[in-house]
């Protein structure tokens, strides 16, 4: 399995260095374990916290996918639990690879040992590799998009990756950002994975807030998930380290993410009522 070098850890702090070892460990030597917590305990997580309110469309695109292949879900980002409800819904409807992985920005999971602990107990250390924020740390990102592609390639895996990098904060829950170039080589790189958009809103930051609207809010916070029908890489794939082509790739999966969350919002967003229209009456 791909390692990074030693110039590439010394890049990284004492945290993070333990954080990605812990992390590489428990996905090459506990995987079993991995796999068994989050479709037993973090699936009753969010059952108790958002899966009463989960809203799905599209599901029938997952359950074309090829499941002896890996699977790239290329999707928004709102909340810190997104794919923690995607995963919640993809293990209870679908019977894609129970294997994932979540990329992560390091800037809590990895940088502090609190983020270190809270991630091995949310998601058994699922939220790996990390993608260092420091432009100093670029080498080891590299690294960390190479290993996303070789774990996609060579396992049963779902990858879930944000292109857009950070957490969308616009006041419009439908706004998709643009994605990010690194985004254009995992999926270009990754040719064998099928990649699926997806359009997630509804999610909070908040764990206890999330809790509440499950079980008495429900009607009034939903959750909506709508996955879209893979897309057509082909013709890119055939040329994967050409950044126009890594660019292209990323305008097109955010563009059927944008177009995901333009029927989400046609279906869904509330709508201001007719004007009203007051009759003439003659005089």
């Amino acid at each position: 399995m791909l390692q990074p070098t030693s110039e590439q850890l010394a890049l990284l702090s004492s945290c993070e260095r333990f954080g990605y070892l812990l992390g590489d460990f428990w996905n090459r030597y506990m995987r079993w374990f991995a796999v068994l917590w989050n479709s037993t305990f973090m699936v009753f997580v969010t059952w108790l916290t958002v899966a009463r309110r989960i809203e799905v469309r599209g599901l029938d695109h997952v359950l074309a996918v090829d499941r002896d292949r890996g699977v790239i879900l290329v999707a928004n980002h709102r909340s810190f639990f997104d794919f923690f409800v995607v995963c919640s819904a993809l293990f209870k409807w679908t019977r894609v690879p129970r294997r994932v992985m979540f990329p992560v920005r390091a800037s809590f999971f990895y940088e502090t040992p609190l983020g270190v602990v809270l991630n091995m107990l949310m998601s058994s250390m699922a939220m790996f590799p990390p993608i260092m924020r420091m432009p100093s740390k670029r080498d080891f990102n590299q690294f960390a998009l190479e290993r996303c592609v070789q774990e996609v390639q060579r396992r049963r895996t779902v990858l879930g990756i944000h292109p857009e990098g950070s957490r969308g904060r616009s006041e419009d829950p439908f706004h998709v950002h643009p994605g990010k170039l690194g985004m254009g080589r995992v999926v270009l790189a990754a040719n064998r994975a099928q990649v699926i958009p997806l359009f997630v809103t509804g999610v909070s930051n908040n764990l206890l807030t999330e809790l509440r609207r499950n079980w008495f809010a429900r009607s009034r916070y939903p959750i909506h998930l709508r996955f879209g029908a893979p897309v057509p890489l082909a013709d890119l794939r055939a040329r994967p380290d050409e950044r126009s082509a890594q660019r292209d790739a990323v305008d097109r999966c955010m563009a059927r993410v944008s177009e995901l969350a333009d029927e989400c919002r046609e279906e869904f967003a509330p709508r201001a009522p007719e004007p009203r229209r007051l009759a003439l009456v003659d005089s």
